[in-house]
């Protein structure tokens, strides 16, 4: 976890979104590298280094959804990966508890959701479904709790078997986490980044992403519903300097025809 901070503070940093795709074949290649060399005391030291080789490039990958839940709001990242601990211990402590084999039976259901999140997700490309695209994040994340009951059982009776191969383990286990974290980002962003109610009872309308997280500031929200840090900027290009001025102290300025944010 900590290699994959690592890496995913050098994209924050450095911005190597217009490497993500070279990145998510590097992760994948490292993966399928570290599946095809088998676990022995000869090959352990190198298949360390392909497991923390494969994390930096993860957190890497992960680093532009970080920059824009940061340009959101910042208290994203501690809630989701509180949340993520929270959850990833629980479900955990549940597998180790629960009979021998309970959850094994999950495999096949947790595996078809996954394909049914796939072809949703493609048809989502061609039809930009607001509600379809909140739908498969919820089953997402659903699905990857459910992954961390049943990997974890498999992990035991697999080691019950004799199969030792704990670097192979991380990777399912943290698979799982990861996948986690990035499902709650984006819900906590999608939450934070739209209008809150007041703001809806108020008349103002505001545009929700259709497929994924976009910038808080091409929101077309007020600045009462906006972070703070956000809400000068948004007033002055949706309202003028006069409605924002008002819009900032908490009042509803009028505002000129040209420059007003969208009303029902």
């Amino acid at each position: 976890m900590f290699v994959a901070a690592a890496g995913a503070y050098v994209n924050v940093v450095t911005h190597l979104v217009q490497l993500s795709l070279l990145t998510g074949l590097g992760s994948l290649g490292l993966m399928i590298w570290l599946l095809s060399t088998p676990h022995s005391a000869e090959t352990e030291q190198k298949r360390l280094g392909m497991l923390a080789g494969f994390a930096f490039l993860t957190g890497v990958n992960l680093g532009p959804l970080l920059e824009m839940c940061i340009a959101i709001n910042p208290s994203i990242l501690p809630t989701a990966f509180l949340g993520t601990a929270v959850i990833f211990t629980c479900f955990t402590l549940s597998a180790l508890y629960a009979r021998r084999r309970s959850y094994l039976y999950l495999g096949g259901f947790l595996f078809s959701g996954l394909s049914l999140m796939f072809l949703f997700s493609l048809v989502n490309l061609f039809v930009g479904s607001t509600w379809l695209f909140t739908a498969n994040l919820y089953v997402g994340l659903m699905v990857m709790c459910g992954f961390v009951l049943f990997d974890t059982q498999l992990i035991i009776e697999k080691a019950e078997s004799g199969d030792k191969d704990y670097i192979w383990h991380c990777v399912d286990l943290f698979l799982d986490f990861v996948n986690i974290f990035r499902e709650l980002m984006i819900i906590l962003g999608m939450n934070e980044g739209c209008c809150n109610q007041q703001a809806g009872d108020k008349g103002w309308v505001c545009v929700a992403p259709s497929a994924s997280l976009v910038p808080h500031e091409s929101l077309s929200c007020p600045a009462s519903a906006q972070p703070a840090a956000l809400q000068r900027e948004t007033c002055t290009q949706c309202q003028g300097e006069e409605g924002g001025a008002a819009a900032l102290a908490g009042g509803t300025g009028a505002s000129s025809p040209q420059n007003q944010c969208q009303e029902q």
